[in-house]
């Protein structure tokens, strides 16, 4: 019987995005969805918009009733509650899907995968926004095809341009806090970043050679009981070895604001052509020979039929995982190996060691 209940625990922004996502999966119409959230403002408002769901003040009592096989948590509170919300549905029998990133550290990873074995369920993380399309299912295909013939370099850069002078902290304060979010630009978007790199390479282990970060802001206009302690600009050089023996080097950069020029830059580089990777519209162009020229081909952004939004896609995913289909979701021991490799680069950067990273066995 496919999945039929779903317990969402926090009804912030982004439980919107799981709630129209909910639109889309089969049976939606017969299916029981529960949200909880300590803040009964936040409460009142999604039962007004969403009348049929049903509301608690409390996750424990949310997640009290029996558990049934294929029932699904989703964890879309900030960081610093992820591990023991993810543990807390794990022990309630469910499956949980974990907004990203996955963990505040490397401890809290390890330990989220422990009771996932111990409960014999599914870990999923919504790092996976960027994955699953049509451009990164090509470029995975072009790879196996060797139509790059043997990738020796990759290049993953973006860099938007702005003025760190007078940062104004907005309404999501926790995000500005390393306390509550764990960092910042990385932790943020490098949870997309380090998803999207394994799924096209499927490295067995990462070595973080050296890693950077800029020093925080310090002039920034805060509120009363703000705080601003995170990076906006990091970068990291990397080598991804893969399945068949190779070891590629990977040049990664995350930024914003920064001072130098706006640069985006998704590049995979072979002997046989190169893969420019158009990464948040989601095309795609291959660079190649032909009669010694350089000529292209281009794949465009427009969705399949059924292809899911971005938004929508973590859970449209791993809904499919639960329920035995083939789907692009990142689960256990990968959305760990993927978190650690983010968290690799900010030990590297803070004590100047390189840093190893190996996906751990089923």
């Amino acid at each position: 019987m496919p999945t039929h209940r779903i317990y969402i625990i926090g009804v912030g922004a982004i439980a919107g995005s799981h709630i129209q996502a909910i639109e889309r999966l089969p049976g939606n119409e017969n299916m029981e969805v529960h949200v909880s959230d300590i803040n009964p403002e936040a409460l009142a408002r999604t039962r007004e918009q969403y009348p049929r769901i049903q509301v608690y003040d409390d996750t424990a009592t949310m997640l009290s009733s029996p558990a049934q096989a294929d029932d699904i948590v989703i964890v879309s509170t900030p960081p610093v509650s992820h591990c023991a919300l993810t543990l807390q549905g794990l022990e309630s029998g469910r499956h949980v899907l974990c907004e990203k990133p996955l963990a505040m550290n490397q401890g809290e990873a390890l330990a989220m995968l422990q009771k996932v074995r111990e409960m014999d369920r599914l870990l999923g993380c919504c790092s996976v926004r960027f994955i699953g399309h049509r451009a990164t299912e090509t470029l995975k295909r072009w790879l196996d095809e060797g139509k790059l013939g043997e990738v020796y370099n990759v290049n993953w850069h973006v860099r938007g341009q702005g003025s760190r002078e007078g940062m104004v902290v907005g309404s999501a304060k926790w995000r500005m806090d390393r306390r509550k979010s764990g960092g910042g630009v990385v932790m943020d978007w490098g949870a997309y970043d380090f998803t999207t790199l394994s799924d096209v390479l499927k490295p067995l282990k990462v070595e973080v050679l050296h890693a950077w970060m800029a020093p925080p802001v310090v002039n920034a206009q805060l509120s009363e009981g703000a705080v601003l302690d995170v990076e906006f600009h990091a970068g990291a050089a990397m080598l991804y070895h893969r399945e068949h023996g190779s070891a590629v080097p990977v040049s990664f950069e995350r930024g914003h604001p920064a001072y130098g020029t706006q640069l985006e830059l998704f590049e995979f580089q072979g002997t046989k052509g190169t893969a420019v990777l158009n990464w948040l519209q989601g095309g795609l162009k291959r660079y190649f020979d032909s009669g010694g020229k350089v000529v292209s081909e281009e794949v465009p952004c427009e969705p399949g039929a059924n292809e899911p939004q971005m938004l929508q896609r973590p859970l449209c995913y791993f809904y499919d995982a639960v329920n035995g289909c083939p789907s692009p979701a990142v689960l256990n021991e990968q959305a760990v190996f993927n978190f650690d490799c983010l968290r690799a680069v900010y030990t590297c950067a803070e004590t100047g060691c390189p840093q190893t990273v190996i996906i751990q066995g089923d």
